[in-house]
């Protein structure tokens, strides 16, 4: 039997978005981020999942900040200025942490570890930043609303 695909805008510990906002942002403005998205979802899930879609599908590529705050990305101009906000603080985070936050703290490959060792190495410390990431989440009662 075919297993029902959750919404995106069901509050998930799997949003990959959320993850990487959480690896980036440093811990104050990631918890004001979290309040901030979660009221969004209580009052609009549409524009909830399609700001975390945006996000996700730009996140990749920094834009300059002048034309950032020039271009509009989704129609609703709160939602845009969110986004906007969120690029900002997440490529700005990116920069000053050498990558992001705790994303700078995931190992890098020694140069005589084998592949095999190093994705056991990655793993595991991703699944310790995953488990902290739910707990924060739990910490900032995004589950709760």
């Amino acid at each position: 039997m075919a297993q029902k695909q959750k919404l995106k805008s069901e509050r998930r510990s799997g949003n990959t978005a959320m993850m990487d906002l959480f690896l980036t942002l440093e811990p104050q403005s990631f918890k004001e981020k979290v309040q901030e998205l979660s009221h969004l979802f209580d009052i609009d899930k549409k524009s909830f999942n399609l700001l975390l879609e945006k996000f996700d599908a730009l996140k990749g590529s920094p834009i300059d900040s002048f034309l950032l705050n020039r271009k509009k990305f989704i129609d609703n101009e709160t939602i845009n200025a969110m986004l906007q906000d969120l690029l900002s603080m997440f490529w700005y985070s990116q920069q000053d942490y050498a990558g992001g936050y705790l994303k700078c703290m995931l190992p890098k490959q020694k140069e005589y570890e084998s592949d095999n060792d190093f994705k056991q190495r990655l793993h595991e410390m991703e699944d310790i930043l995953g488990s902290l990431f739910v707990a924060v989440l739990h910490e900032c009662d995004y589950f709760k609303r």
